[in-house]
């Protein structure tokens, strides 16, 4: 189904991304999102297990849910180059006609961060 930028917005007005506390302060001040890639570059390429929290240092999510033995890549990409992909983007989710259900996911990844 093809659809244009402003027939999509009608349908999902509201997009949500998901961050840890710690990075508010740091996206005010920028005003606005970086990809992985661009925030901490040497973490870059390997599965990140747990957090790091520094005051001031962003902090990136963890991918303890990613493994490789679950991920069949096709076209001869790695690992290392499906999380390169991924560490160069940013991600979000539609809001719209599914607000509820946007919220009870963000309330359930809220909790998860804060933990």
């Amino acid at each position: 189904m093809t659809f244009t930028i402003d027939e999509y917005t009608v349908t999902r007005p509201t997009l949500w991304h998901l961050t840890h506390h710690n990075n508010l302060p740091l996206i005010r001040q920028a005003k606005r999102l970086f990809p992985a890639a661009a925030l901490a570059p040497a973490y870059i390429g390997t599965v990140r297990r747990g957090r790091r929290i520094l005051c001031g240092v962003p902090v990136l999510r963890d991918q303890d849910l990613l493994h490789d033995k679950c991920v069949e890549l096709s076209h001869g990409w790695t690992m290392d180059d499906f999380l390169r992909s991924l560490a160069s983007r940013v991600f979000f989710w539609p809001g719209g006609l599914t607000v509820q259900l946007n919220l009870d996911a963000m309330r359930r990844g809220a909790t998860r961060e804060a933990t």
